[in-house]
């Protein structure tokens, strides 16, 4: 840790050799934005903000995203290449409007 007079600064961290590829607490000293900003090749990919909300890509730049349920096998994946929503597995919407059961491997949403 280090400080500046008025404020804290973390030395070290998560960055590899380089420097391109980084994790950063705040965008500068003081701000106490209380968000994580994650870099990757020197892009920010990902970011969890203070009401703990998880944004991969901006607008424009969205990057693939996979999550895994418990259950092995059972995923759902937001292609950006393609612009769908695939899930693996069951889906159901829990306000009531839908409820898929998919015959296929794989329920696909195109949007």
């Amino acid at each position: 840790l280090g400080y500046s007079g008025s404020n804290w600064a973390g030395l070290g961290g998560l960055i590899d050799v380089d420097q391109d590829t980084y994790v950063i607490a705040e965008t500068s000293a003081g701000a106490d934005n209380d968000d994580l900003d994650f870099y990757t090749a020197g892009t920010q990919r990902m970011k969890i903000d203070q009401a703990g909300v998880i944004t991969v890509g901006v607008d424009g730049t969205g990057y693939d995203l996979q999550l895994f349920g418990d259950t092995a096998g059972k995923s759902m994946l937001w292609d950006q290449s393609a612009d769908e929503l695939v899930v693996t597995g069951k889906f159901s919407n829990k306000k009531g409007a839908a409820i898929a059961q998919p015959t296929h491997a794989a329920l696909v949403f195109g949007f």
